[in-house]
C-alpha cells in the first residue's frame, strides 16, 4: 500500500476505502466516522439489481440487523455475522436479595453490587474474563449506555 507521507502515521497514512478495492468494517466501531468522511457507497443500488442473484432475498434480513448498517436511511454495509449479547441472572440469588431482573444498567449496577460477595466467592456480575474478551462482551451494554445519554441530552 502506497502512503502519503514518510512517517506512516495513522492520520494520514492509515488505510482508507479509497486506498484500495474491498473493505470490512464493524459497524458499532467504524460506522459513523467512516460515513462522514463519505468512505461508504450506498448499496441499494446494487441490492435492488440484476447484479444480485435472483435468489437472494433482502427481506430475509431481520429489519433491525439491517438498520444497524444504514447510514442517513440508505445501507452501506450487509450483516456478515450477528452475535447477541445476553443477559443471564440466577432468579434464586435475585430472589433471596429481594432483588427483580435488571431492565437498566443502574438496575444492573445495582444488583450486582447487592449480589457481590467476596467472603462466599460470588462475584455480582461477570463477562467472559479473559483479556480482550471482557471488554467486547461489555461493551454493547456500554454503547447502549453511551447512546441513551446521548440522546437524553440532544
Amino acid at each position: 500500500m502506497k502512503t502519503s507521507c514518510a512517517r506512516s502515521c495513522r492520520c494520514c497514512c492509515a488505510p482508507t476505502p479509497a486506498r484500495w478495492t474491498g473493505s470490512f468494517t464493524l459497524p458499532s466501531w467504524d460506522m459513523a466516522a467512516f460515513s462522514r468522511a463519505g468512505w461508504y457507497q450506498p448499496l441499494d443500488q446494487y441490492i435492488h439489481s440484476d447484479l444480485t442473484a435472483p435468489d437472494w432475498e433482502f427481506a430475509d434480513f431481520f429489519p433491525n440487523i439491517l438498520k444497524t448498517h444504514q447510514a442517513k436511511g440508505e445501507q452501506i454495509g450487509m450483516p456478515i455475522t450477528i452475535e447477541l449479547q445476553t443477559l443471564f441472572y440466577n432468579k434464586a440469588m435475585l430472589a433471596a436479595k429481594r432483588l427483580n431482573a435488571p431492565k437498566t444498567l443502574e438496575e444492573l449496577m445495582a444488583a450486582a453490587k447487592a449480589l457481590n460477595d467476596p467472603t462466599g466467592n460470588v462475584a455480582g456480575f461477570v463477562t467472559r474474563g479473559d483479556g480482550v474478551q471482557a471488554v467486547y462482551t461489555l461493551a454493547p451494554f456500554i454503547f447502549g449506555l453511551w447512546r441513551a445519554l446521548a440522546r437524553r441530552q440532544g
